[in-house]
């Protein structure tokens, strides 16, 4: 019988799972982006979640541009410190054969 209350998966505070280590040639490839794209639809969507549709401005835009570019900037950060050692090993050893 499961327990309803045991996490079925392996949850840590925060929503990140334990087997989540966010390393270069663990969970991230060298291919995978460190600053992800922001789409029109992106800053759309958030304008309409966000803003009173009556009121919405010029100023609203670029305030919700702001904070999603932010948000994206501080994971960039959080992978590219994490990450730092790798980064270098792998930059050291980019033309070796």
């Amino acid at each position: 019988m499961v327990n309803m209350d045991t996490p079925t998966t392996k949850e840590t505070v925060g929503g990140e799972r334990d087997d989540q280590k966010w390393r270069l040639g663990h969970d991230l490839s060298t291919y995978d982006c460190i600053l992800p794209a922001v789409t029109f639809d992106d800053l759309i969507l958030t304008l309409h979640c966000n803003c009173r549709k009556d009121t919405m401005d010029p100023c609203d835009v670029m305030r919700e541009l702001k904070t999603i570019i932010e948000g994206h900037w501080e994971d960039a950060m959080f992978l590219v410190k994490k990450n730092a050692d790798r980064i270098i090993e792998y930059a050291r050893n980019y033309y070796r054969d």
